[in-house]
C-alpha cells in the first residue's frame, strides 16, 4: 500500500481523447516511483475531479499527496481556484498532508525538455 500519492491536475476538455496524454504521463510517473500512487484529475469536463481523486487516495491509506498542476503557464486557475481547492481538501482530509507544486511549465527542466523535443522535430523536417 502506498502512503504517498501524486495527483497530476489537468484542465480538462469535453473531448475525452484529451485525457490520453495525461493518463500516459501518470503511468510513466508511477512506473518510475516505487510505492507511490499516481492519479490524474481534471478541473472540468472530465472525471475524476481533484476531490474524487483525493477521496480515493485517502480511502486507500495515502497520507501525503503532492498535487502537480500540469499546466504550461500560470493563470486564473492558479491564482483563484487552486487556493480554494486546497482549503477544501485540507478541511475534508485533515490527516492528509498536501503539497502543491508550481505549474509544471514553470519548471526549467520541463521547458528544457520541450525545447529539446521541438528542436529534434525541427531537425527531422525534410
Amino acid at each position: 500500500m502506498a502512503v504517498r500519492g501524486i495527483i497530476l491536475l489537468a484542465h480538462g476538455s469535453r473531448d475525452a481523447r484529451w485525457r490520453e496524454p495525461f493518463d500516459s504521463l501518470a503511468r510513466k510517473v508511477e512506473g518510475g516511483l516505487a510505492c507511490v500512487a499516481v492519479r490524474v484529475a481534471f478541473l472540468k469536463d472530465l472525471e475524476p475531479d481533484i476531490y474524487m481523486a483525493v477521496d480515493g487516495l485517502a480511502r486507500s491509506g495515502v497520507t501525503h499527496i503532492m498535487v502537480v498542476p500540469v499546466f504550461l503557464a500560470i493563470g486564473g486557475h492558479v491564482a483563484n481556484d487552486f487556493p480554494v481547492m486546497a482549503g477544501r481538501l485540507c478541511a475534508a482530509h485533515p490527516a492528509v498532508k498536501f503539497r502543491w507544486t508550481e505549474v509544471a511549465g514553470a519548471w526549467e527542466e520541463v521547458v528544457t525538455a520541450m525545447a529539446g523535443a521541438i528542436c529534434a522535430k525541427a531537425a527531422d523536417v525534410s
